[in-house]
């Protein structure tokens, strides 16, 4: 639902998009930031669904994830304090990602042939071929 690959291109972010916010996915970003070097900035959006479900991690939980920044960690478009029940979060988000810094021309167009070929030499990608 807040999946946005424009942004992430058009502000040279590298996403980290996870399933839900729930533990396990907590601990594949921890896992993850533990293995590269440092990012100075990190932002966060957290899908508000409405309710406190089993394995939902919460807004605090999350909010160490941006202490790991050497610079800038902050949520965008998310009020850690309504999370869950912050469903503005669907309108700020997009009002947010246009105010973050490092704005980069977009990269030219590829063939799908050109990036199946890319994509299907990519560690951890599989492409369905019909």
């Amino acid at each position: 639902m807040l999946v946005e690959p424009y942004w992430a291109l058009r502000t040279g972010s590298v996403p980290f998009w996870t399933v839900f916010n729930t533990r396990r996915s907590l601990r594949g970003l921890e896992e993850y930031l533990d293995r590269v070097p440092d990012y100075e900035e990190i932002r966060l959006t957290l899908f508000s669904h409405g309710v406190e479900s089993v394995g939902l991690a919460g807004a605090d939980e999350w909010a160490r994830v941006l202490d790991r920044a050497t610079k800038v960690g902050s949520f965008l478009g998310t009020d850690p304090a309504a999370f869950p029940r912050d469903f503005a979060v669907f309108a700020r988000v997009r009002r947010d990602l246009t105010r973050v810094r490092g704005r980069q021309p977009m990269p030219p167009r590829m063939r799908w042939r050109k990036a199946a070929e890319r994509l299907d030499d990519a560690d951890g990608v599989e492409l369905l071929k019909g």
